[in-house]
């Protein structure tokens, strides 16, 4: 997913700090009618990292979305400018 022309929802980045969004390397981009989240992720092949991501989203389901380590990290210097 190329996320820098994605919008990013800012009721989705709000569910994440920028500690917790740097600690698992992921950016929420999106909150869905139906509570789940879309994530744009660097390594989708890390096993710890959808059961973490769901608890640090209050155990709402969460739908990964693949970046590029580059752009995931554009995404946070403009979701989180105050970090």
């Amino acid at each position: 997913m190329d996320i820098g022309i994605t919008s990013v929802d800012i009721r989705a980045v709000s569910m994440l700090s920028w500690r917790e969004a740097e600690e698992l390397r992921a950016i929420p981009i999106r909150l869905h009618p139906d509570d789940t989240v879309s994530v744009a992720v660097a390594d989708p092949t890390d096993d710890s990292l959808l059961p973490s991501l769901k608890l640090a989203l209050g155990g709402r389901d969460v739908r990964l979305f693949v970046t590029t380590p580059s752009a995931l990290r554009a995404a946070w210097a403009s979701a989180y400018p105050y970090r």
